[in-house]
């Protein structure tokens, strides 16, 4: 998330250099149904009204998931779920590892 703030603050000339600690869990501890673009998108709002190099902006809101989504469903739906639940538990630090390639033990 400090890497998105910066990155939005950057672009709009603007200095981020807190996150309160509230705001901080409230955005950690919400499930982000969308996807990543969501939060990004609720970051870069949150920079564009933040002021003395504050971040502040309203915690996201719970939204009920469509009933149909609960209902059943399908592998993609699963997949999804499941790498939202990663991506939580990993407080959205996502790093890439390169992988050596097969066969160079």
């Amino acid at each position: 998330m400090e890497y998105f703030v910066e990155h939005f603050a950057s672009s709009m000339g603007k200095l981020i250099d807190t996150i309160p600690d509230g705001t901080m869990r409230a955005i950690v501890s919400h499930p982000w149904p969308g996807n990543v673009r969501e939060l990004q998108n609720y970051l870069a709002r949150g920079v564009i009204l933040s002021k003395g190099g504050i971040f502040s902006l309203d915690p996201p809101q719970e939204r009920q998931a469509p009933l149909s989504e609960n209902s059943n469903p399908t592998l993609e739906d699963k997949i999804r779920k499941e790498i939202l639940a990663a991506c939580q538990r990993a407080n959205w630090n996502i790093a890439v590892r390169e992988v050596p390639p097969r066969g160079s033990d």
